[in-house]
């Protein structure tokens, strides 16, 4: 176990290299996220005096292609609602 003022960015690399594989590369950026920030609150509270997380970089994630209903699909849909409001409301 590391320390809180021991802790590099040696080691935030390394915890995200070590966590690739097994989660999402956007759950990892959003962990080392929360943890940059609850680090700048312990420089802030003077309990260390550089925050590790600063200079480290997020890692690139490939936007998906958004998916959406063919024309035929929205016409089956808006046919299976009985509820006017609701069919505006997708409309």
């Amino acid at each position: 176990m590391i320390s809180l003022p021991d802790l590099t960015l040696f080691d935030v690399e390394r915890y995200k290299q070590a966590r690739k594989g097994k989660v999402s590369d956007s759950t990892i950026n959003i962990d080392v996220r929360t943890l940059k920030a609850a680090m700048q609150v312990a420089v802030k509270w003077g309990k260390i005096a550089l925050n590790p997380f600063q200079e480290t970089k997020n890692i690139r994630v490939t936007q998906k292609a958004k998916s959406h209903l063919s024309d035929d699909e929205v016409t089956k849909l808006l046919g299976a609602i009985e509820e006017g409001w609701y069919k505006k409301l997708l409309r």
